[in-house]
């Protein structure tokens, strides 16, 4: 598929199961926000027992971060779930299916359980490369200490920031060549390293590509986001220079809140322009990949005659009159299994009146 085939299928997609998707964004959020009150409340008398001395004050700060930590791991694997879900959506719409939520539910079932050693293994990888940077920059400082304590410093911050400009090339590397994990996970089934190896292997040759159409995707939401967020700045101009013409702190209270209908329909307008994009983007990632899998499948395509290359004389961009004589046609190929032998001839039997040999 063609960069326009790829919005079509996702155009396609969103009409006919919207509502399903949306529904996929909103249930992560929701059971986030529950599960943060819950925590919230439930650390209310931890708080508070910590207050007023009856707990250790060590002991509710192991317990606050406890619930940090896990609030922390619960909410990418929620999102990933939702991701993935999304995924499987995309693949049976574009069967002719019609799945539900809870078909989905079903059919990504093992999909957390194969990803997360994929995100403890980034969380390290992480961890390992700014451990090396902070370190690197640390030596250098250390060393670099003595009568000209500014320039050490400077020259730490200049190398940090020359280490950090230096990854970006590398991530943007490694999230193109590992783009498709996700899909593959929750569509092929695969293991968390048989995956990476899978979505390495698709990109194989066709790395520009994959970047490009996804920068494509990212552009227009970018787009729309930037025109929405234009929109809002413009209906709040006519409040933010009558506060610069306040005269005192009253009417600058009044103008704030005449500005909180405003601004809740800001916050309002952007949640729900990342309640579609996202699914947007999520479908397309999608629709990618199974056009990558694909291409994959096909056979490779036949070199080109030499007389069509450009500067071979005889083609568009040579000279001459084409060449007549182009060589002996190219041999067909094998097939699989070899066509039957001919039948062996017998030998000829006497026949009555005739002499022997």
């Amino acid at each position: 598929m063609e960069i326009g085939d790829l919005f079509a299928s996702v155009f396609t997609v969103f009409k006919q199961r919207f509502g399903l998707l949306i529904l996929i964004m909103v249930a992560p959020a929701a059971l986030i926000a529950a599960v943060t009150t819950v925590m919230f409340l439930g650390l209310i008398p931890v708080m508070a027992a910590a207050f007023n001395r009856d707990m250790p004050p060590v002991a509710a700060i192991i317990v606050l971060v406890v619930a940090g930590v896990l609030l922390a791991i619960a909410s990418p694997l929620v999102q990933l779930k939702a991701q993935a879900m999304t995924v499987a959506a995309t693949y049976e719409i574009g069967q002719g299916q019609r799945p539900s939520f809870t078909s989905l539910l079903s059919s990504t079932k093992g999909f957390l359980p194969r990803i997360f050693p994929l995100l403890l293994l980034m969380l390290a990888a992480i961890i390992v490369v700014y451990g090396l940077i902070i370190g690197a920059v640390a030596l250098i400082a250390m060393g670099s200490r003595g009568s000209q304590p500014e320039a050490a410093a400077a020259g730490a911050v200049a190398l940090m920031i020359l280490l950090m400009i230096a990854l970006v090339p590398v991530v943007l590397y490694l999230s193109v060549k590992l783009l498709y994990v996700v899909p593959v996970i929750a569509i092929e089934e695969l293991g968390p390293i048989a995956a990476l190896k899978r979505s390495w292997a698709l990109t194989k040759g066709a790395f520009w590509r994959t970047l490009g159409y996804y920068l494509l995707a990212s552009l227009a939401i970018s787009v729309l986001s930037s025109m929405v967020s234009g929109v809002l700045q413009i209906g709040m101009m006519p409040f933010m220079s009558s506060m610069e013409n306040a005269g005192s702190s009253a009417e600058v209270l009044a103008m704030l809140t005449a500005m909180i209908p405003v601004m809740g329909f800001a916050v309002l307008a952007q949640a729900a322009l990342q309640l579609v994009t996202t699914p947007f983007l999520y479908v397309y990632t999608s629709a990618m990949y199974l056009d990558q899998v694909r291409r994959s499948l096909l056979p490779p395509a036949p070199a080109p005659a030499p007389w069509t290359q450009p500067g071979y004389p005889g083609s568009p961009a040579g000279y001459g009159p084409p060449p007549t004589n182009y060589g002996p046609p190219p041999a067909w190929p094998q097939p699989s299994t070899p066509p039957p032998a001919p039948p062996q001839q017998q030998p000829p039997t006497d026949q009555p009146g005739t002499p022997s040999s």
